[in-house]
């Protein structure tokens, strides 16, 4: 082992390289506790790579033979207030792996989160998870008579047609040209747009905090960066708002041709005479090819191009550049990975499902309560943001 002592060391505190300090120096803004583990260090027995000081012994790990030579550069992607390492700013050089990927994200969460178990970091960390979902699921109650269908699911009458009557009616009782309407659909999108905003920029604090879990709320913000957050504010509002205009064109011109086949058929009992084999094909493909490549980018993008982004903070489309090399390079890894995604999600579900299950009303009503819902099923959020994350070699 190296004597540390002889050595001049190198750290990057907040984006900013300090040094040259002797041993001595380091250990003194270790105890201060300006030098967290996350943080990196350099010196010359490491060779090219930088270290989180957390990985060492004592205080550093050991060290290969010294070279003389200078420091290297601290990754260019860095800003001034990033403190990621160099692993988590570069794609691995290996193949990518699910398996290992699973194994380092449950590592760290169990290490961030229980070992040892820390209330405030374990709110801390849930606060940021919230915002990276907040006003993510509609509320349909404003579109279905809720009464009405427990009473019909009692019954046991219940079916899709009844639904979309309910729907129907209740959009038939809402005054649609009022002013009082149009006021409300107004404030609605714009709920809805600063909503994703600040689900983009959660997303990117949410990142910044898995791997670096110590990290205090108001350093993720800074992490993500404004230009990132930006970025991908855009990305996802054009993603979502092409997405829903396709899904009504789809279904404007499913009604229309349906309305010229009740028309052709003059069967006015029913659509059953419409619905032909060729339109089920047409309109039925056309929606499965819809939800399909929708649902293929917003999956992409959140578990690969995400990750990406805060790493080499290059923009949203060098992001997906990366993305497509992944793709193109690695498909059968890729879809191992959304195998196993499939299965830690159907996990998800059932640990879900067991906790409501035991802790009777307690369970639902904690899950539906803002920030404490997020804060209840961090674990799971953890282990679903950071897999992505872990596979595309963020954070190894």
């Amino acid at each position: 082992m190296n004597n540390y002592e002889n050595h001049s060391w190198y750290c990057v505190l907040q984006g900013n390289r300090l040094g040259p300090m002797p041993w001595e120096t380091l250990r003194e803004r270790a105890r201060r506790g300006e030098l967290r583990p996350d943080d990196l260090v350099w010196a010359a027995p490491f060779q090219n790579a930088w270290r989180p000081a957390g990985t060492v012994d004592g205080l550093f790990a050991a060290a290969e033979p010294e070279s003389g030579a200078p420091p290297p550069e601290p990754p260019a992607a860095w800003r001034a207030t990033d403190t990621r390492d160099e692993a988590t700013c570069r794609m691995t050089d290996t193949a990518p792996s699910s398996r290992r990927a699973l194994r380092q994200v449950w590592r760290r969460m169990v290490q961030a989160l229980f070992l040892p178990f820390d209330l405030a970091r374990w709110f801390s960390i849930g606060f940021c998870a919230w915002l990276a979902h907040v006003g993510s699921v509609p509320n349909l109650q404003a579109f279905v008579d809720a009464d009405a269908l427990r009473r019909q699911m009692e019954a046991g009458t219940l079916t899709v047609s009844t639904i979309a009557n309910s729907m129907l009616d209740k959009l038939a009782t809402m005054p649609l040209l009022s002013a009082a309407v149009l006021t409300g659909a107004a404030f609605s999108v714009m709920v809805s747009v600063l909503l994703c905003w600040v689900r983009a920029r959660g997303s990117l604090m949410f990142l910044h905090r898995i791997h670096h879990p110590n990290a205090p709320i108001r350093e993720a913000w800074q992490s993500a960066g404004a230009a990132d957050a930006q970025e991908l504010f855009w990305w996802r509002l054009a993603l979502g708002a092409l997405g829903w205009l396709a899904l009504l064109a789809l279904g404007g011109g499913a009604t229309v041709s349906l309305g010229i086949g009740l028309l052709r058929s003059r069967d006015w009992a029913g659509i059953g005479a419409a619905i032909t084999l060729p339109w089920a094909m047409l309109w039925g493909g056309g929606l499965a090819f819809l939800l399909l490549v929708w649902g293929t980018l917003k999956s992409l993008g959140f578990h690969f191009m995400e990750p990406c982004l805060y790493r080499d903070r290059e923009g949203v489309w060098a992001a997906w550049r990366r993305v497509w090399e992944l793709c193109r390079d690695h498909p059968l890894a890729v879809m191992r990975f959304y195998m196993l995604l499939t299965l830690l999600i159907l996990a998800g579900f059932a640990v879900l499902a067991g906790f409501v299950f035991c802790s009777c009303c307690l369970g639902p009503m904690l899950l539906v309560l803002p920030v404490v819902g997020a804060v209840t099923m961090l674990p799971l959020f953890w282990l679903h943001r950071g897999f992505g994350a872990a596979f595309v070699g963020f954070g190894e």
